[in-house]
């Protein structure tokens, strides 16, 4: 019998792959990584890399407002990802591509589109 050692920075594997990384270090497909890759996050109690939230491309934690980042056609709004039209508080519609809100000056009541703006109405 002979002991192979394990890749660098693994503390525990088999000649497939790695079960254990050193500290500061997340597994991720039987490798050991410092950065997980985009839909993961590097979950610090196991040191694994765990799966997002399926609403988020890249997340810090595995809810659905731990995104960091969304999909294209997707809104990130104090950490969900979420459609144009949601985004906005009621009686505001959403202004071009800058991420501010104004407020309108009618009641409308039919989700409908003006230019760049999203427009809907919401309770109070």
């Amino acid at each position: 019998m002979t002991c192979v050692p394990c890749d660098d920075n693994c503390v525990s594997c088999d000649e497939h792959e790695c079960f254990w990384c050193e500290t500061d270090l997340f597994l991720s497909d039987g490798r050991c990584v410092s950065t997980c890759p985009v839909g993961f996050y590097g979950y610090e109690d196991t040191n694994d890399c765990e799966r997002c939230h399926p609403a988020c491309a890249t997340c810090g934690g595995p809810e659905r407002d731990d995104c960091l980042s969304c999909e294209e056609d997707e809104l990130l709004e104090s950490g969900e990802c979420m459609s144009d039209h949601e985004a906005c508080p009621a009686k505001t519609f959403r202004s071009g591509t800058t991420d501010t809100y104004r407020v309108r000056r009618s009641d409308c009541r039919l989700l409908m589109s003006r230019g760049l703006g999203r427009f809907h109405r919401g309770s109070t």
